[in-house]
């Protein structure tokens, strides 16, 4: 059930969804093909984690986040990867569940059906397309302030509801499918 080597995350995904479908299939099997999907899901849809760039996504590309070297709460040095696993939604000051009633809010003007088209590789392609088109178009000081902030938020918005909705249809497929 585990990656072979030379596996890449769309090759995963599809045979995570493929053991869980499977009725036969031992509860803790599919229980683990169920954690594996929802966390390969969310990483198609983060930009860093789908740019070529010797950077390990942004986790060796040190910023400033609105001039400070340090995240205020864990103390850790900010990097790129940081910044677009939370810094950005931290920054909102919404909590996690005005946050998520934030993206519900912009789900209802678009259509869920067009959203959740495409298969793992288009989404793929749409995040890096994001990762060069804002994610990696940092300022030459590397501080990452209100400019970057502005173009970075409603990106990584849509991504994050992309993600939840696409989720929603992997699962549906996998569980209607299921032998």
């Amino acid at each position: 059930m585990f990656p072979q080597k030379g596996d890449c995350v769309i090759a995963a995904v599809k045979r995570f969804r493929r053991v869980l479908s499977d009725r036969h299939r031992p509860a803790d099997e599919r229980t683990e093909a169920l954690k594996f999907l929802v966390h390969l899901v969310a990483d198609l849809h983060q930009p860093l984690h789908t740019a070529d760039h010797d950077d390990r996504g942004g986790n060796d590309l040190p910023v400033s986040f609105f001039g400070e070297e340090s995240h205020s709460i864990s103390g850790k040095p900010w990097n790129l990867h940081a910044v677009w696993d939370g810094g950005l939604i931290d920054h909102t000051g919404l909590s996690e569940p005005a946050y998520v009633a934030h993206l519900r809010m912009g789900l209802k003007k678009k259509s869920v059906a067009s959203l959740q088209k495409g298969m793992e590789a288009d989404w793929v392609l749409e995040a890096h397309r994001a990762a060069v088109r804002v994610a990696y178009r940092i300022p030459k000081d590397r501080n990452l302030s209100k400019d970057y902030f502005e173009k970075s938020l409603p990106v990584m918005d849509e991504l994050l509801a992309k993600a939840g909705v696409r989720l929603a249809r992997v699962l549906n497929e996998a569980f209607r499918g299921g032998k």
